[in-house]
């Protein structure tokens, strides 16, 4: 196993992590919210499962995300595209990693996240995708559950990844 965590040091980091977020390909600018939250997560489970400290990387990259919050709450699904359209899904991970590691000092962030997702919730609780695509996504509902039972019980790393 220390074979793929020094593949993930000397390899995947340096191409893919920028200081503050993760590019979708190593010779690409632009950052895909979504799977920028994925690498913060597969990150957190190196970590703890395995001893790799990625603390830094992991801090910088959630202050990175509060710090590129739209202003409704919401995320846009890339970060600079010519179809850049809101999303629940990155909006919701955010939140969601964010009630993990410091529901204090990213409270603001977290409401104003958790306004804009729940501004897309079916009256059956499923959350939409998109604005504009109107269809419950399960992977976005299932980590609107997740970030509910984080902030009610705490920092479980089971409920997490």
């Amino acid at each position: 196993m220390s074979d793929v965590l020094d593949s993930v040091d000397k390899h995947i980091l340096p191409h893919y992590f920028n200081k503050v977020s993760f590019r979708g390909s190593p010779h690409g600018e632009d950052i895909y919210f979504h799977c920028n939250a994925y690498a913060i997560e597969g990150l957190l489970f190196l970590q703890e499962h395995f001893g790799r400290d990625y603390s830094k990387i992991i801090a910088s990259s959630l202050l990175w995300l509060a710090e590129n919050q739209n202003q409704d709450g919401s995320f846009y699904n890339w970060l600079v595209s010519d179809e850049k359209k809101k999303v629940c899904d990155a909006t919701v991970q955010a939140v969601r990693l964010w009630c993990f590691f410091d529901k204090a000092r990213f409270q603001s962030n977290i409401e104003k996240g958790l306004e804009f997702v729940l501004k897309h919730q079916d009256r059956e609780g499923g959350i939409y995708y998109s604005p504009q695509v109107a269809h419950i996504n399960s992977w976005t509902s299932l980590f609107f559950l997740q970030t509910l039972y984080l902030m009610e019980r705490g920092n479980d790393i089971l409920w997490l990844l």
